[in-house]
Order: structure tokens, then sequence, then C-alpha cells
């Protein structure tokens, strides 16, 4: 905002830029008080994008606490594979869009596993299977049904000689809120 004020100084002209220096050209804010104000002004700037930055660097902390998986997910053996996602599940859902981990890609070999499904803190094996030596595709869906969801893992072979296979369950979540879901596979002894 600028303003000409001719009329105040016979014969000369002056461009003030501010209100600031309006007020002080009018001589109603005395220099220092302007200088304070304009101190307080940047240190509240400052204030408020440091406010800024911490609340992102929070969130990014939080972001990433609910994605690692928690102490619970940690396999009980050295040997036991995960697929995994964490979410917010609510509870008696009435439907809607499946939610799907990513495929993981994964080196098996030949022999017995214990194939299940967790949700939260609960988990069940669902199913023992013989598993050939090989790359597999491996993900965990969770579709919502009323009141409940249908857990479903699949591991689809790279050799195309070998069969897909598939285990499932229902499961109930209760409370609504963040889960950690998926499945895992522990070879047999």
């Amino acid at each position: 905002m600028n303003f000409w004020l001719p009329h105040l100084v016979p014969g000369a002209r002056h461009r003030l830029s501010s209100s600031d220096e309006i007020s002080q050209f009018l001589g109603l804010v005395s220099p220092f008080a302007l200088q304070a104000r304009q101190r307080w002004q940047r240190k509240g700037k400052v204030m408020k994008r440091r406010r800024k930055i911490l609340a992102i660097l929070m969130t990014a902390l939080g972001m990433a606490v609910m994605a690692a998986p928690s102490a619970a997910a940690t396999a009980p053996s050295g040997d036991t594979a995960w697929v995994l996602r964490t979410q917010y599940l609510k509870s008696n859902p009435q439907g809607g869009e499946r939610a799907c981990t990513k495929f993981r890609r994964i080196s098996l070999d030949s022999g017995n596993y214990n194939w299940g499904l967790r949700i939260g803190g609960r988990q069940w094996v669902t199913r023992v299977i013989f598993l050939g030596a090989g790359w597999y595709q491996w993900r965990s869906c969770l579709i919502p049904q009323k009141n409940d969801y249908i857990h479903i893992s699949s591991l689809g072979p790279e050799d195309p000689g070998r069969k897909a296979a598939t285990t499932d369950r229902t499961a109930v979540v209760n409370p609504s809120g963040t889960y950690t879901w998926g499945s895992f596979l522990t070879p047999r002894s």
C-alpha cells in the first residue's frame, strides 16, 4: 500500500510504503516502538514456522510408527515370513471396498508350512500346506461384509506348472481402530 502525502510538507512529495512508515511519519509511533513491533512480528513468524516443522515431524513419526509392524508382529521364530498392512478398520462394517497388502515376492524351500492370518494381536493357523521350492507372489486381502470381514491370503507360484493356493476365514474387529493385519508362513519341523 503506497500513500502520497504532498500536502504535509510544502514543496516535498513523500512516498510511504507501509502503515508503519505512515504511523511513524505522522508521529503516532516512535521509532523504538516501531522497531520493537517489527522484532515481535519476525519472532512470531519464526515461531509459526517452528510449529509447522514440529507438526510435520510429529505426523511423519506417527505414520512411521503406524506403518511399522508392532512388537506383536515379530515372528516367533526367525523363519516366519510375514505380509502385513496397518490401517484403520471399522467395527461392524456394512460392506465396502476390499483392502489388500502389497504383493510380496518370496522364495520358499520345499516343505510343509503353517499358513495363517492375523488381525491385531490375534492370529490363527488356517492351513497346513506343502509348497514346492521356488518363487511365489503372496498377498492378503480384507473384504468388509455385513458386521465382519472375510480375510483371504493367496500364494501364486511363478512356475506355471503349479496351482495357486488360498486360505481364508471370517474375522470380527472390535473396537474400531488401527490394526496391523496380514498373513504368515512358518516352516513346520
